[in-house]
Order: structure tokens, then C-alpha cells, then sequence
């Protein structure tokens, strides 16, 4: 695995580094962003897909990860970032592992408050194409009600299956 990060070029790196836009993205991304370009490339030779987590609102870093070869990215932060804003204008080119709130409306809610949830963010991010990871963001928080964990993963298959199944009549 440590071939895959073999230094690229490094006129490669320059041209991707020149390209990018320091003003959109936060500080740190744009002290990163050479590192990022060099993982997209060394993705992309060896035919893997490049996930990215990164917390908070990275809406305004998006296109400049896209520039760098990030796929996935993880996660659209609930009540940091536009869901739908950003399901709109990079769902064509990005897909999205959705966290989904474990900390307050899983552990929280009730089943139906959870399972409406699981619904929006279906219907916000999946496409014909795809484009939607669903998950309970990195955990499940202990002290969450079984019956919160059954609808959540009970909504995701039947609601998902459901949705899926409209791309294909079309």
C-alpha cells in the first residue's frame, strides 16, 4: 500500500496546486491541498475510490476536493451545512456518506421522529445514479433505545428499497 504514495512529479503537483482556490477552502485544506491532489492521483492509478472526512462546514472546500479526487465525502454535518443546498450543486459529483445525527435525534427522538429523518436524507441525497451512503455517523452512541436503532436501519431498507425502485420505473 505505501507505493500508492509515491511522490507524483513534481510539475504535477505544481500544476494542482496552482489550480487550486486558496480563498474558498479553509487554511488548513489549502495547507493540505497538495497532499490531497497527490492521494486523489495515486486513487485514481490504482483504481480506488477516495473517501474524505472531514468535520464542520466544508461547503465552500467542495470543489476543490472534487479538484483533488475526493468521491465520498463524509460527512454533510447536520446543522453545519445546507442538506439540500449541497445534495443540489455536488450530488451530480460527489457521493455523500450522510451522517446521521446519533448524538440528539437517534439516542433522543422517537421512532417516528427517526424514521422521518431517515426519509429526508433519502430523499435529499439518493439520485438515479446513486450518490447516498447512509450510516449512523461514526457510531452508534450507547444509551440509544433499541427501538431507535431498529427504525433507523428498519426505515433505511424498506423507505430506501422503495425509493430505488421509483428511479427504476422511470
Amino acid at each position: 500500500m505505501a507505493d500508492l504514495f509515491e511522490p507524483l512529479p513534481r510539475e504535477e503537483v505544481s500544476r494542482a496546486v496552482e489550480r487550486r482556490r486558496p480563498r474558498r477552502i479553509p487554511l488548513i485544506m489549502a495547507k493540505w491541498w497538495g497532499d490531497y491532489a497527490r492521494v486523489g492521483a495515486a486513487c485514481r492509478a490504482a483504481r480506488m475510490h477516495f473517501w474524505l472526512h472531514s468535520c464542520g462546514n466544508n461547503t465552500e472546500a467542495l470543489d476543490d476536493l472534487i479538484e483533488a479526487g475526493v468521491e465520498v465525502f463524509h460527512p454533510v454535518q447536520k446543522h453545519t451545512m445546507d442538506e439540500r443546498a449541497v445534495a443540489t450543486e455536488y450530488g451530480d459529483r460527489l457521493t455523500f456518506l450522510v451522517g446521521f445525527d446519533v448524538q440528539h435525534l437517534l439516542r433522543e427522538g422517537t421512532p417516528a421522529q427517526v424514521r422521518a429523518e431517515v426519509r429526508h436524507l433519502i430523499d435529499t441525497f439518493d439520485r438515479p445514479d446513486g450518490g447516498l451512503c447512509l450510516a449512523a455517523g461514526n457510531g452508534i452512541v450507547a444509551g440509544t433505545p433499541f427501538e431507535n436503532i431498529d427504525a433507523f436501519l428498519d426505515e433505511a431498507v424498506r423507505y430506501g428499497a422503495a425509493h430505488r425502485a421509483r428511479f427504476a420505473k422511470s
